[in-house]
């Protein structure tokens, strides 16, 4: 839709509401954010409604993020290896308004979830969960209620680094740079990489992602 709204702007075509470019009327979304790291470990979404958007009304979002919607946004990062890491480190840049349900940033699942990560943005701040129930994980780690994205007791919008590290005994939260919290924690399963959502559940986030940068190693 947006390349023929570009032609039919080129050749001075009127095209229909919806795509016409003159009323800033186009959308655009992403079916592929690629892995910029050169082990092709692309994050997809190939139906077109559960897309994030990076173009709202013929203009690109603002941070140059993707737009997720709160309603079924996620992109998927398949990966051909499930096996257990004991050390890692999940960092993300996104900026999120303050509301009352729990948001996942991002999780980790494979077949059987044993060892599922979620990273989520809570009511009562950020959190790191691992388990095989998600939301009800056997482990979690959370941060101090007053603090949400560098907002005490919570702001409107915030831009945030956002890091879960393990360093292959316990993990460590950290917002902009800054220990928030820490605590024992277990290996995960590295499985597929679900960004802005737990999976199928009702947990998706509403915001941007800027970036999201994944390793299975330690980076303290």
């Amino acid at each position: 839709t947006a390349i023929e709204a570009n032609i039919g702007e080129a050749y001075s075509i009127d095209l229909p509401s919806g795509v016409d470019p003159g009323f800033d009327q186009v959308d655009g979304f992403v079916e592929t954010w690629y892995d910029q790291s050169g082990n092709s470990n692309d994050a997809v979404q190939a139906t077109a409604g559960s897309q994030p958007k990076i173009v709202s009304a013929g203009s690109l979002n603002a941070d140059g993020g993707l737009l997720f919607d709160g309603s079924d946004d996620t992109l998927i990062a398949t990966t051909s290896n499930n096996s257990v890491i004991g050390s890692y480190s999940f960092t993300n840049v996104v900026k999120t308004p303050n509301d009352s349900s729990t948001r996942s940033i991002l999780s980790t699942h494979t077949g059987n979830d044993v060892n599922k990560l979620t990273i989520d943005r809570r009511r009562s701040g950020l959190s790191a969960g691992l388990g095989p129930n998600g939301f009800g994980a056997s482990v979690r780690i959370d941060v101090d209620p007053d603090r949400l994205f560098a907002g005490a007791g919570g702001s409107s919008t915030n831009t945030a680094i956002v890091t879960l590290n393990r360093d292959g005994s316990s993990a460590s939260i950290f917002e902009n740079g800054t220990l928030l919290a820490s605590g024992s924690f277990d290996s995960v399963d590295s499985g597929n990489i679900y960004i802005g959502s737990n999976k199928d559940s009702s947990q998706y986030l509403i915001g941007t992602v800027i970036e999201t940068i994944v390793y299975d190693t330690d980076q303290t």
